[in-house]
């Protein structure tokens, strides 16, 4: 089979972002990512998982003391039980994929659905975790799935797409407030997430402004409530 090549640059701000290696290096060091299904070898211990992307991923110039003393702060910080990868519960597997990433101190954290699998319990506890992070300084950017009530409350900010139109994008706890403001109001109590989610997918149970109605009472579509809010 022959190979196709492709050139080219990537640029950002006006500067050349692929240029150089150094620049990948930089970006790389200031994001971490955590995927949903972890990457783990359970014949480690999470120890030795930590310990070996000490020596692979922090700079060269950084002392065998000083990776070892980083991982033993890294494990405290979260409580990590010192077991087998495969003796982990599956909170634990997140919990230690997460700290595999935060071991190079980025400033970004991007998770994609971290509490996917988890009780309600583990899924608090995790997102606890998280929020402790984004106060200690870091950016923390997470899709969610199904997220209880309390857990829906201890985001800062909440970017609910439809589409792939932006429907909002504020502060978490200002959502509902605004979407009533708006004549969009759920029919029976509800969890925030669960109804701002129906009304992205245009699910029934949700009192609507009667010119959106069809006349059987439901949303005409997904594309009418994206156009009065971005109207």
């Amino acid at each position: 089979m022959g190979s196709t090549q492709f050139a080219g640059s990537c640029k950002l701000d006006h500067a050349c972002a692929m240029s150089m290696h150094c620049s990948l290096n930089m970006w790389s060091a200031r994001i971490g990512f955590v995927t949903q299904d972890d990457v783990l070898l359970p014949q480690l211990t999470v120890d030795e998982t930590l310990v070996f992307a000490a020596f692979l991923r922090l700079p060269g110039n950084i002392s065998r003391q000083q990776r070892y003393a980083r991982v033993e702060m890294i494990i405290k910080e979260l409580g990590l039980e010192r077991l087998f990868v495969k003796e982990l519960s599956r909170e634990e597997r997140k919990r230690t994929i997460i700290d595999y990433e935060i071991l190079v101190d980025p400033s970004l954290l991007l998770l994609d659905e971290p509490t996917s699998g988890l009780d309600s319990t583990s899924a608090n506890r995790l997102l606890e975790i998280l929020q402790g992070l984004a106060k200690a300084g870091r950016t923390i950017i997470t899709t969610i799935h199904q997220p209880s009530s309390r857990m829906f409350h201890m985001f800062d900010k909440l970017l609910l797409i439809s589409e792939g139109y932006p429907l909002y994008h504020r502060k978490a706890r200002e959502s509902m407030e605004c979407f009533s403001d708006l004549r969009f109001i759920p029919e029976i109590a509800m969890n925030p997430a669960e109804f701002l989610l129906d009304l992205a997918t245009g699910v029934n149970d949700i009192s609507v402004p009667e010119d959106l109605s069809a006349p059987n009472g439901v949303l005409d579509s997904e594309k009418a409530v994206i156009n009065i809010i971005n109207s």
